[in-house]
This record gives C-alpha cells, sequence and structure tokens, in this order.
C-alpha cells in the first residue's frame, strides 16, 4: 500500500501485489477534498456587504439592518411595498437553490404586496472580485415586468 500525498491532504492507494508494484501500474488518483468549511473572512463580509448596498441601490431600496438578523427586517434588501431581496454570494462554479429553505422562507416574510427575490452574485475565488449577477423572481412577477404591467 503506498500513501500518496497531495497538497495538504493525502490518499492510500489499494494494496498492489509484485508484479502490479514491478510494473509501477498506479492509476490515477484524485487529489482528496479539503474540508475548507468555516466563518466568512472579513474580506468576504465586506464585500457581501457593499454588493448589498450597490442592489438596494439599483432598485431603489434599503439594506435591511444586520443584513436580516432582525425579526422585524427579514431580507437582505428591501424596497418596501415591492420587493424583499436576499442576496448570496457565490465563489464556485454552482449555486443550489432549495426552494424550502431558501424561496419559501423569503416569501414568507415578504409584507402585503412585496415579493420574493434572490441576487446570486458569483466571484472569483481567488480575486474575489464580480464575474457576473443573476436575479432569481417568481416567474409571475417576471411575466408581469416582461410585459410591462408591473
Amino acid at each position: 500500500m503506498y500513501t500518496i500525498f497531495i497538497g495538504a491532504g493525502f490518499t492510500e492507494t489499494p494494496p498492489l501485489c509484485s508484479v502490479c508494484i514491478q510494473h509501477s501500474a498506479i492509476g490515477e488518483y484524485e487529489a482528496p477534498k479539503i474540508d475548507m468549511t468555516g466563518p466568512p473572512t472579513r474580506k468576504i463580509q465586506r464585500n457581501s456587504r457593499k454588493r448589498e448596498l450597490e442592489v438596494a441601490a439599483d432598485i431603489g431600496g434599503r439594506r435591511q439592518p444586520g443584513s436580516g438578523n432582525q425579526p422585524f427586517a427579514k431580507g437582505d434588501i428591501r424596497k418596501k411595498g415591492e420587493f424583499r431581496v436576499e442576496h448570496k454570494d457565490c465563489y464556485g462554479l454552482d449555486f443550489k437553490v432549495n426552494r424550502r429553505d431558501l424561496l419559501d422562507k423569503i416569501r414568507s416574510e415578504c409584507s402585503r404586496g412585496e415579493q420574493p427575490a434572490v441576487v446570486v452574485t458569483f466571484r472569483d475565488k481567488h480575486t474575489h472580485q464580480q464575474l457576473e449577477a443573476w436575479a432569481m423572481v417568481p416567474y409571475e412577477v417576471w411575466v408581469e415586468k416582461m410585459n410591462g404591467t408591473g
């Protein structure tokens, strides 16, 4: 059995027979996954707060105090009477949307006449520069905006 060190992690090969060892028949191995979870850095928090202010200015709304951690001020951004927005930064290639945890949570916090929205900002994981941003709203809201009735 061989131990292969890759970066900060390692992996072990399956036991090899003497013939395989002589012919160097070691296959390719993927790098082990390193747990990078933990609290966000100050730079990530600062970028997120700055982006929330930009989105609020773009839609004519305001950033919620505490970024929605108060019972009377849910969501990250609010345009009173129109939208309640949740903002997410994504440093990878994919972003998972779970209806129950994200959209229903925002929808339940909306006041009368407000619609839920999610803004996802994709960023480069090394430089933290914004690559692009997407907004998600309920289909009915999008249709109203497309037809100019909303």
